[in-house]
């Protein structure tokens, strides 16, 4: 599998938003990633493209900042083929948890910082707020400043030498640090998603050596997002 491939992750949860208690919230990421392989084990090298988020209402709507996918690059994950029969090759990525803007001793079990002005904050996103900024619009206007941490694994099938699909095992806890606006001390908090089948990855092997101005979604995808031909910066 050593080469460039193309990822593809759709995540779904059940998210409380701001004036209304409950939707279905969709997550989309494409990125690129450099696979090495040394026999049955395989290292991920993650350049991050493209981050969409989409609440299934049209009265509020949330973006990660701009400068949120360039703070997701550069992550480093290990992955493992293995043989299930003859015929059929499982490939497992293994869990691996993010803090996205807080630095912890133990990122797996310590409780994430509740204040933006615990030394344990840093400006993920470089915009000069503490933690990361997600934007409202809609019937609420405004930003939140939050910190993250994000567990994840998946399991997916070889469906050729160029092609592997599988579902997400994932769950993200966020603490909002401080908000814009008052109604958004009530931003999104996901729930676990751990054993969600509408949760899934595609990974794809990419032709020649790519950059992220020369990849896109799948069909698959693009039918999913509001505005695919969107691209994040």
């Amino acid at each position: 599998m050593s080469g460039t491939w193309i990822m593809e992750l759709v995540s779904l949860s059940d998210t409380p938003v701001p004036i209304v208690e409950k939707v279905t919230a969709r997550t989309f990421s494409l990125t690129l990633v450099d696979v090495e392989q040394n026999g049955s084990d395989l290292t991920f090298r993650e350049t991050v493209c493209r981050l969409d988020t989409q609440l299934e209402i049209s009265v509020v709507q949330m973006t990660p900042s701009k400068n949120f996918t360039k703070a997701l690059s550069g992550k480093v994950r290990t992955a493992r083929l293995v043989r299930k029969s003859p015929s059929e090759i499982e490939l497992l990525i293994d869990d691996r948890t993010i803090v996205h803007s807080a630095k912890l001793q133990d990122r797996e079990n310590e409780p994430l910082p509740t204040n933006p002005d615990d030394p344990r904050v840093f400006d993920g996103d470089h915009d000069g707020h503490p933690g990361m900024t997600m934007k409202f619009s809609g019937l609420v206007i405004g930003e939140a400043y939050v910190v993250q941490r994000t567990k994840s694994e998946m399991r997916g099938k070889l469906l050729g030498p160029d092609l592997v699909k599988g579902p997400m095992f994932w769950q993200t806890e966020q603490v909002v640090l401080d908000v814009s606006n008052p109604f958004l001390r009530f931003a999104p908090k996901p729930k676990a998603g751990v054993g969600r089948d509408d949760s899934f990855f595609v990974l794809r092997r990419a032709q020649n050596k790519p950059t992220c101005d020369d990849v896109s979604y799948s069909k698959q995808v693009q039918l999913m997002v509001k505005n695919p031909e969107q691209k994040a910066n």
